[in-house]
């Protein structure tokens, strides 16, 4: 098992990496929406905070983490006939491009050497199984703990694409964010990520 904060970690004691302003991340949401820029503060998500008390907006560098955190989440405990997805679903979602605006400070759960820091690699997937909503048990404190320190933000790999980086970003009101739709999902580019990266049926 991983671990929980303790009082010794403070910030100079944490992974840590700065993020230039104006960097771009990549957005998978609904087309029922008003936008993409949904921070969510309920209890349940990896990142989400313990307390309430700010929100969580979900975001990956490149499409395939985009896909592994949307379509494809929950891969790992599907059979292989349930990896499967509408073309008619897939219409629903979009993909965007967030640019944000003010140069960040983020908590690196990507670093190789999780183990300097007393953590591997459940601190950013290991959730409660016998609970319905299945909340994480790490993330939330770790997120809340971050926040407090003065980070934006927990960078953290694709629990299954583990090559890709996905950030979880929070909204205090300094920060400031635009952006643009790129395509829906039944885009080429989509359609061949499902099928060559998680063997992802479209029917």
């Amino acid at each position: 098992m991983s671990r929980l904060p303790e009082a010794l970690d403070v910030l100079d004691k944490l992974p840590t990496t700065p993020i230039p302003a104006g960097s771009a991340w990549l957005r998978g949401s609904s087309l029922e929406y008003d936008g993409p820029l949904f921070f969510n503060s309920e209890p349940g998500g990896r990142f989400n905070p313990y307390e309430g008390n700010f929100g969580t907006l979900y975001l990956a560098k490149n499409l395939v983490g985009v896909l592994a955190e949307t379509v494809c989440r929950g891969a790992a405990e599907k059979r292989l006939d349930e990896r499967v997805v509408s073309l008619d679903e897939l219409k629903k979602m979009a993909c965007f491009r967030c640019k944000i605006k003010e140069p960040l400070l983020l908590l690196d759960f990507t670093v190789p050497n999780l183990a300097k820091y007393r953590l591997d690699a459940r601190i950013y997937s290991e959730y409660d199984g016998s609970s319905p909503g299945k909340e994480y048990i790490f993330g939330p404190l770790w997120a809340d703990l971050a926040q407090s320190l003065g980070c934006n933000g927990i960078l953290y790999p694709s629990r299954h694409h583990t090559t890709s980086h996905c950030l979880a970003l929070f909204n205090p009101p300094s920060l400031t964010h635009s952006y643009a739709q790129l395509h829906t999902f039944e885009h080429a580019d989509v359609l061949t990520i499902l099928d060559e990266e998680f063997d992802w049926g479209i029917i």
